[in-house]
């Protein structure tokens, strides 16, 4: 290989690479040179190998630290064997070396950390009966686009589980969650903690790992995301009503993932014709779950055929329907004689008419009565209610 290496930065967003920077790594003899490289997960680190291919013996590991002016340190140090050769980062985290000859990978522990702290084990992975050449395979590098910790459960208020990826050569794993407004639930410890995030959001967790009195700090994002709004709670909605025969669409959130309701059925609406408890759970494209559930009340409305109003039953001196009032909006309630003659009107559910006509009680006869009223928060098309018939007032 070359005899250096050159360091570039990259644009994510267009591709471009600038600010080029050479590295000039430790060349021993003439036989050698920068053979293969690899970045530490967080970026910090750059490990190159700078080997002798004629001979596979004079090959060398050295650590740039990117964040401390590009500071070099030597890896394999004696008395390491000096048969190093490709270097592969790997989805836990941990990059692994090659070695020519060897029965064993090497392995960088915690390639983030500066210096020997890296922790290599130049027998850090048994490859049973085979022996080691010059490479390992390639892979995408995206691929290994690896966090100090991952999570598990992104949703408003839910226990969100941490998990370290690497868990080598750590005393103590220290946690804070960036989220002071959860109090003393703010920090924990341990190797895989859980915490409940007081609201959606972005929040900046911290991990501090220690070990032999060394601390090594990283951060990482965590985005918790909202559940998805309530349908019927949103529209200020708790009970509806149903009127006799007719039905009531239910609709769940727009662009769920899943529905299901309390019948177990998963289509994003259900059709409603009896009364009692509706429920349906959604799940959006982000895995959070909600629930939401109303009444529906059965609107049925009754009206006597007769009354008295010289009756000693105070019940049975009015005229009035019966049923629950509200579900009723709109509401006109009138009432007519014989010949047409309007005797009684009211736009309040329950007023009732006391069988007077101008202070006097009315002639025993049977009256006409009309009704129309629309079903407060009702979804379908029924339109307004009309009801009509006939009272007996008697004396």
């Amino acid at each position: 290989g070359k005899q250096h290496i050159e360091l570039f930065s990259f644009d994510n967003a267009t591709g471009r690479v600038s600010n080029a920077l050479t590295l000039n790594p430790p060349i021993t003899n003439p036989g050698q040179g920068a053979y293969y490289v690899e970045f530490s997960p967080d970026g910090s680190m750059l490990y190159t190998v700078v080997a002798n291919l004629n001979t596979g013996r004079d090959n060398h590991l050295y650590q740039y630290d990117l964040n401390n002016g590009n500071a070099i340190t030597e890896i394999n140090t004696s008395p390491m064997a000096v048969d190093v050769s490709a270097i592969q980062l790997g989805r836990n985290g941990k990059i692994y070396v090659a070695r020519k000859g060897s029965a064993y990978l090497g392995v960088i522990e915690n390639p983030n950390r500066p210096g020997i702290a890296c922790n290599y084990n130049e027998n850090g992975l048994s490859i049973a009966s085979k022996t080691g050449l010059l490479g390992l395979p390639n892979f995408v590098q995206s691929y290994f686009d690896i966090p100090p910790f991952d999570y598990d459960t992104k949703c408003d208020g839910d226990e969100t589980v941490f998990t370290l990826l690497n868990t080598s050569n750590i005393d103590q794993a220290t946690w804070n969650f960036g989220d002071p407004d959860s109090g003393a639930e703010n920090t924990a410890t341990g190797l895989s903690p859980t915490h409940v995030f007081s609201a959606p959001g972005i929040y900046t967790v911290t991990l501090t790992e220690s070990f032999n009195g060394q601390q090594f700090v990283s951060t990482q994002e965590v985005l918790i995301n909202n559940l998805p709004l309530k349908v019927f709670k949103s529209q200020d909605i708790d009970t509806m009503f149903l009127f006799p025969g007719s039905a009531i669409p239910l609709w769940g959130p727009d662009d769920m993932f899943e529905y299901v309701w309390q019948d177990g059925s998963t289509l994003n609406s259900y059709s409603v014709t009896d009364p009692g408890e509706y429920w349906v759970e959604y799940t959006d494209i982000n895995c959070c779950t909600n629930r939401d559930s109303l009444y529906i009340k059965l609107l049925d409305i009754a009206l006597p055929t007769a009354f008295r109003p010289t009756s000693n039953v105070p019940a049975n001196q009015v005229f009035k329907p019966l049923g629950p009032s509200e579900g009723i909006e709109n509401y006109s309630f009138t009432i007519h004689d014989r010949w047409g003659q309007q005797v009684f009107t009211t736009n309040t559910f329950g007023e009732v008419w006391d069988g007077k006509i101008k202070g006097e009680i009315a002639p025993q006869d049977i009256y006409a009565w009309y009704m129309t009223f629309n079903v407060k928060g009702n979804v379908s098309e029924l339109g307004k209610v009309k009801y009509k018939g006939h009272v007996m007032l008697l004396k």
